[in-house]
């Protein structure tokens, strides 16, 4: 999600890490590579994977890993961070959770609560007072990792831009609280909140009957 113009290479370095998020003794040889660094002022935790499909026909191996990536790794990483003080006095930090926080997410229950687990997590930090924390509620994105769970003939001209995204949380990047992707979005977040049922059965309609009539798509890296 993180939009660099060329500009802004051509004035900073930028060092690239790759590390398999479902391993905790990746993370701490991640954070072991950066230890000797400035602290950060902005942390932005964003991975993410999925598994979608009828929940019960998910391989359980599957399962855990979305949980691993999506929620667990993030906790560690921040807990590493804090631990080392690698992040500066009054820093920033920003989750990246998902619209399905407040409508759920038929066909990929895991993530949803993978994200759902990062809210609650977010917030709790937050009430410390120890950071800024923003959380990040984007709708559906124009990426690789949404053109691969969507449902067959889900048109991708209707996603976000994730560069648009980008520039919104850059913006908001020492304003603690939560952002989405767009206005439109948080009205439908709102009303996610307000007429539960009445969003349930768009839901069911709009996502779960064609994610689980087809095959059940998983993180091939698994």
């Amino acid at each position: 999600m993180i939009a660099i113009s060329q500009q802004v290479k051509r004035l900073v370095s930028i060092t690239y890490l790759q590390a398999d998020l479902s391993d905790i003794s990746a993370l701490r040889e991640l954070l072991a590579a950066l230890v000797d660094g400035d602290p950060f002022e902005v942390v932005v935790l964003n991975a993410g994977i999925s598994a979608v499909g009828a929940f019960e026909a998910i391989d359980p191996k599957q399962l855990d890993k979305v949980l691993a990536v999506n929620l667990l790794a993030p906790m560690e990483l921040t807990r590493l961070l804090v631990t080392k003080q690698m992040v500066a006095k009054g820093g920033s930090l920003i989750f990246v959770g998902s619209l399905s926080n407040r409508l759920g997410y038929p066909g990929a229950a895991v993530y949803a609560a993978t994200k759902q687990g990062l809210e609650a997590f977010a917030a709790s930090l937050r009430k410390t007072g120890a950071y800024r924390v923003l959380l990040v509620l984007p709708g559906p994105l124009d990426t690789e990792h949404a053109r691969r769970y969507a449902p067959l003939g889900s048109k991708g001209r209707k996603r976000q831009s994730p560069s648009v995204l980008a520039r919104r949380v850059v913006s908001r990047r020492h304003r603690p609280g939560t952002v989405y992707g767009t206005v439109a979005q948080a009205l439908v977040g709102l009303l996610g909140i307000a007429a539960p049922s009445l969003m349930t059965s768009l839901m069911r309609r709009g996502l779960f009957t064609k994610l689980r009539a087809a095959p059940s798509i998983t993180d091939e890296r698994a």
